[in-house]
């Protein structure tokens, strides 16, 4: 009855066929679910876990490229969420493969940033919305991500059409710092614990980046 996050679950090897399994079955409950949300008048935006284990493998990329062709109705509504450890080596292969999952009109974002010194043209061309930042680290030691001022960086990512996220936001203090920062979307506990997907009533995003100043109420 207890959540599992993915350390929990996901075995040490990452290429193991397990993996590639979960990451097609998130991404085919996700479209369910979105395209129940849209149905209901209440379409909201997914982020679906995706790693190297998948787009490495060409049977994989197949099969998700094939659900997004055939739901490009609601493919603006997700976004597969991949770690810059993965991002930053990815094989010409598999940046062929992020290519025509982007082309299908979903986008990506980019996970535990160790910085944001980054070609924010060049993540935008490639179908990136959204980068993610730990926030006690952004908080406390923005100099360590970045050579802008930590007020100016989330408007300089905006530019690009990608939005500044940060995670793991533990304390008031945090919240109040990033709102004063121009952080518009954050996730941790101390925002809202993790809970299932629902897709109807006021509940329908608690699986979701929270917007920062909902934090506030």
């Amino acid at each position: 009855g207890e959540l599992a996050d993915p350390p929990d679950f996901r075995p040490r090897r990452s290429g193991e066929p397990v993996i590639r399994r979960i990451e097609r079955m998130a991404c085919d409950e996700a479209v369910a679910q979105v395209r129940r949300a849209r149905t209901q008048g209440n379409a909201k935006r997914l982020f679906v876990p995706l790693s190297r284990a998948t787009l490495s493998d060409p049977v994989s990329v197949d099969q998700i490229v094939a659900v997004l062709d055939a739901n490009r109705a609601i493919n603006d509504h997700i976004a597969f969420v991949l770690l810059q450890r993965d991002w930053s080596v990815l094989t010409d292969n598999e940046q062929a493969a992020v290519s025509a999952m982007a082309r299908k009109g979903v986008s990506f974002s980019i996970a535990d940033l160790a910085s944001l010194r980054l070609d924010f043209a060049d993540l935008s061309a490639r179908g990136v919305t959204s980068v993610r930042v730990d926030a006690k680290r952004f908080v406390e030691r923005p100099e360590t991500l970045t050579d802008f001022h930590s007020s100016d960086i989330a408007a300089y990512t905006r530019r690009f059409e990608i939005d500044l996220m940060a995670t793991g936001v533990s304390s008031e203090q945090q919240v109040l710092s990033l709102i004063e920062d121009g952080v518009g979307v954050a996730t941790g506990r101390h925002i809202a614990d993790l809970a299932p997907l629902q897709t109807g009533g006021e509940s329908a995003d608690t699986a979701l980046p929270k917007p920062v100043q909902r934090a506030r109420n």
